[in-house]
C-alpha cells in the first residue's frame, strides 16, 4: 500500500469564495491560488515522480493554525483537496473517506496523508 505524506509549512488558509469583476467575470482570489500552488509544489515533491493514485482514497488532514480565530474546516479541506488534483490522485472525487482536525500552535502548517482504500 502506497501512503503519501505531505507537510506544507505556513498558515493554512481556506478556499476563498469566487469573486466577480464589474463585467461579471468570475475569478479565484489570489491568496487561494497562491496557497493551492504551494500545496501542489510540496505534493509534487512528496510524490517523487510517482503517478497519481487510482481508485478510492482516504484523506487525513491536520491543519495547525497560529491562533484561535474561527476558520471553517470545510474550506480548509476544499482548498487542500483541490490542490492535490492530478498530483496525489486524479480527482478529489476519489476521496471516499476524510478525517480532518484543527489544532493551534505557534508553528502553523498543514499535514496531509493520502492512502489508497
Amino acid at each position: 500500500m502506497t501512503m503519501i505524506e505531505i507537510v506544507i509549512p505556513g498558515k493554512p488558509i481556506g478556499k476563498g469564495r469566487p469573486r466577480f469583476t464589474r463585467s461579471g467575470r468570475t475569478y479565484t482570489p489570489q491568496d487561494t491560488r497562491d496557497h493551492e500552488a504551494l500545496i501542489a509544489w510540496h505534493a509534487k515533491a512528496a510524490m517523487n515522480r510517482r503517478e497519481p493514485l487510482d481508485g478510492p482514497v482516504e484523506a487525513r488532514f491536520l491543519f495547525v493554525l497560529p491562533d484561535r480565530r474561527r476558520r471553517d474546516i470545510d474550506n480548509l479541506i476544499k482548498l487542500a483537496a483541490d490542490a492535490l488534483n492530478g498530483i496525489a490522485y486524479h480527482d478529489d472525487t476519489q476521496i471516499h473517506r476524510i478525517e480532518a482536525t484543527k489544532h493551534v500552535t505557534s508553528e502553523p502548517h498543514t499535514e496531509i496523508i493520502i492512502t489508497p482504500m
